[in-house]
């Protein structure tokens, strides 16, 4: 995730700067080593970074040293401090002094991170069925993610399946800008597919962002067209039922991409249409003609309902090449 990333390059930076010079918080060598130098939840908000060590043997107080900004703490008396009016991820030295103002021991480099508001909402989803049968899930990434929560539910709002993914690609240094997921779930049902955003803090708590637009999917297992009638220019196109609809809509065109209309609509219980004419125009012979199913259902999630038309994505076509003799 991004944060592991930029506490990274924080310690690196740090060590670097050990390397050129002294990171003590006054001059002096400091002979013993203080533990368990570590950032605690605790103190630890979107401008604030809470600290905790080990008690050392002798100490009197205790300095904090930002060691990217040279910033010099108060002395301490505790073990714990808060730094205030953090803005970025930075690094810090803890050092322990006896009574007579001797350094007696000092930290490791500790990079440490604020807490970050709650991440961009993702803007919309789109859901439909993969060549291989997976219902798949697509979104735009956000700038300030670390990754998304995708989860699929049925028409009552029961949970179907969830996946976290990273906001990165593979290799974790660059941010993906078009994301999407399979989930293994059946033809056949109304689904309702939505997103949101998090980021994690130092913690590894995860803070998320807005739901996103809900995407709504009802595929038919089955769909196909024939014509029964050798003696009439008629086409019945037939689909399998779909859990959940409260309605079908057949709607026509002769072009596969736009100027679909309404062929006919029908109730839950029917699952087939005939019909002879398309756009107003009587089928004709070797002209090819597409369909495409809208099924009307009634969903609730996060305890509202609504009334929704889910378009299809599976688009079918025929075509009528033999002249029947009447």
């Amino acid at each position: 995730m991004n944060k592991r990333r930029i506490r990274n390059m924080v310690a690196v930076f740090a060590m670097l700067l050990v390397a050129a010079c002294s990171i003590s918080v006054t001059r002096g060598t400091a002979a013993g080593s203080i533990t368990n130098f570590a950032q605690t939840a605790e103190g630890t908000t979107a401008s604030t970074i809470g600290l905790r060590w080990d008690a050392y043997p002798d100490a009197a107080v205790y300095v904090v040293k930002d060691v990217i900004t040279n910033q010099i703490s108060e002395n301490i008396t505790t073990t714990t401090y808060t730094v205030q009016n953090i803005t970025t991820a930075t690094a810090y030295v803890v050092g322990a002094y006896d009574a007579n103002g001797n350094l007696i021991a000092q930290s490791a480099v500790l990079a440490a991170v604020p807490n970050r508001e709650a991440p961009s909402k993702v803007p919309s989803t789109i859901s439909g069925y993969s060549s291989s049968g997976a219902l798949l899930v697509q979104w735009s990434g956000v700038a300030d993610a670390d990754g998304y929560e995708v989860v699929v539910y049925d028409a009552n709002g029961k949970q179907k399946a969830s996946k976290e993914v990273s906001a990165f690609s593979s290799t974790g240094y660059s941010r993906l800008q078009t994301l999407s997921w399979a989930f293994n779930l059946k033809k056949g049902n109304v689904y309702q597919c939505r997103v949101r955003s998090f980021i994690e803090n130092f913690d590894e708590t995860k803070v998320y962002g807005a739901w996103s637009k809900v995407s709504y999917v009802a595929t038919p297992k089955k769909m196909n067209s024939s014509l029964p009638s050798k003696r009439a220019m008629k086409v019945k196109v037939k689909w399998s039922k779909v859990k959940g609809a409260t309605g079908y809509a057949l709607y026509a065109s002769n072009n596969k991409d736009k100027g679909y209309k309404k062929v006919k609509s029908v109730k839950p219980g029917t699952t087939s249409i005939m019909f002879t004419k398309v756009k107003g125009k009587k089928l004709a012979y070797y002209n090819t003609y597409y369909y495409q199913l809208k099924v009307a259902a009634k969903v609730k999630l996060d305890g509202k309902s609504k009334k929704v038309n889910i378009q299809s994505d599976y688009i079918g076509s025929f075509r009528i090449t033999k002249v029947y003799s009447y």
